[in-house]
């Protein structure tokens, strides 16, 4: 295969997930259509779109609590602002006021979506190794690969199956078995391939997510 064909399957094959869409679906599931930003430490991750709506609210993870916009400010993150998203913190002495609203159900289901992404991007790079060739084989045949992705396929159904998802326990063993295969999809793709790259920013996002609303945030 020529090097211009490798370049037109690389291209064909990109993983293209609407990082910062499928962000705004979420907060719409999850708060009733409103514009909402959750903060968890002083720290948030949100599309542009959301933090640029006039009527957006900052709402605390912990608290039935919400923040001034005003009090805000962006943080510089490249591969974030490539997918339309934004990480920013609040300042230690905004104002609060009471909300009516409740962020029980933001992590939960952030986790549920980063599940289904990670499935979308296995059967991506399933599709991708089939077209590739690794000893005049294909390289979805090859016994390195046939046994990497099998057991990042038994992985994803066992996070799948992780049923209280509000447990902190069940937060981290998701969030890392979701490091993990990410890791292994970028082994699987190989470096030379664009759809690599794509993979090591859905590493990035996942990391920047997580340790926002999983942990103390360190962004």
């Amino acid at each position: 295969m020529s090097t211009q064909q490798l370049i037109e399957l690389d291209n064909a094959m990109l993983l293209n997930l609407n990082f910062s869409l499928n962000f705004n679906e979420l907060t719409r599931r999850c708060f009733e259509l409103r514009p909402v930003i959750v903060v968890n430490n002083g720290w948030f991750v949100t599309s542009k779109n959301i933090y640029c709506n006039e009527g957006v609210i900052l709402l605390d993870s912990y608290s039935p609590s919400q923040y001034q916009l005003s009090g805000s400010e962006l943080v510089p993150n490249f591969l974030l602002e490539q997918d339309e998203l934004v990480v920013g913190r609040v300042a230690s002495d905004a104002q609060t006021s009471t909300s009516s609203l409740s962020a029980e159900r933001f992590v939960t289901e952030l986790l549920k979506y980063e599940i289904l992404w990670v499935k979308r991007a296995f059967e991506h790079v399933g599709e991708y190794l089939k077209g590739r060739s690794i000893e005049s084989a294909s390289a979805a045949k090859h016994p390195v690969i046939t046994q990497l992705m099998a057991g990042i396929a038994q992985d994803i159904y066992v996070i799948s199956q992780v049923g209280d998802l509000k447990d902190k326990k069940n937060q981290q063993f998701v969030a890392e078995e979701l490091y993990s295969i990410v890791s292994r999809l970028i082994k699987a793709a190989g470096g030379r391939s664009m759809l690599c790259g794509n993979l090591v920013q859905m590493d990035v996002m996942f990391k920047a997510l997580n340790s926002v609303y999983l942990e103390k945030a360190s962004v």
